[in-house]
């Protein structure tokens, strides 16, 4: 796991096409902007049961690795 510590207003960006973005602290409380493609779901954390967390992991690193290789078929035509 990266730790990284960011101020209001500084970002992350993962793999060129996830921004995410320190929009507000509020004593133990940080709010997050996240942009990315539409085909990456991003759901919270406490949304998923911790059995279904590492398949949908699983699941959501191949479908990534999917359609990273269609865009570049697309993009090399």
């Amino acid at each position: 796991m990266l730790v990284l510590s960011r101020k209001i207003g500084e970002e992350v960006i993962i793999d060129d096409c996830i921004r995410v973005k320190v929009i507000e602290v509020r004593g133990k409380r940080v709010r997050l902007g996240i942009e990315a493609p539409e085909f990456i779901a991003i759901v919270r954390g406490e949304l998923t049961a911790s059995q279904d967390e590492e398949s949908i992991e699983v699941e959501a690193c191949s479908s990534i690795k999917q359609r990273r290789s269609v865009m570049h078929q697309t993009a090399a035509s």
